[in-house]
């Protein structure tokens, strides 16, 4: 069913594919932890973003299937890299969040927390992405460390402090 749903995908008939894709998660549904199981997921998610629709919901729901599944921490990051892509921020930032503090071990982790910063700044609300950035600082990786000041400061200089921003651009300056 998962062929044939890649298949039907390949020949944009997503009727089709939708249906094979369902048979094929049914299939593996009898076994949470599947690699089967997730790969039908992703794939009908795909199918949904070519077709024109919001792969985020099919993301979720399979997040919220399957939580423990070795992949729900991926579903949540593709979910909230497709509301990054639609500009839908604060879309972004809830799964971002949630990778954050539902999947701490995740390597993704690092960069959700950062992305959630962004997703912040990106509404204009300089203030919560500097809160977001100042609580991750001592927990990223040295080569990490100026990306993460330099955007401290970014955030410092829109919420009209000039000291701080200048203070955060040295610190990356010597990191």
């Amino acid at each position: 069913h998962y062929y044939a749903g890649l298949a039907y995908q390949f020949l944009e008939r997503y009727s089709e594919a939708f249906g094979e894709f369902d048979a094929a998660i049914e299939l593996a549904g009898s076994d949470p932890h599947s690699a089967q199981l997730a790969e039908a997921w992703v794939a009908k998610a795909r199918a949904a973003a070519e077709y024109g629709g919001d792969p985020s919901g099919l993301y979720r729901e399979f997040w919220v299937r399957y939580p423990d599944h070795p992949r729900a921490a991926e579903a949540l990051w593709r979910a909230a890299v497709a509301r990054e892509r639609e500009n839908d921020w604060a879309g972004a930032a809830e799964f971002y969040t949630l990778v954050r503090e539902r999947y701490p071990a995740d390597s993704r982790a690092s960069e959700a927390a950062f992305r959630e910063g962004l997703a912040a700044y990106a509404r204009n609300d300089a203030a919560t992405a500097r809160t977001l950035w100042e609580s991750a600082l001592p927990d990223v990786t040295d080569s990490e460390k100026p990306r993460r000041l330099l955007w401290l400061g970014l955030a410092a200089r829109a919420a009209g402090d000039a000291d701080a921003a200048a203070n955060y651009w040295q610190q990356a300056s010597e990191a």
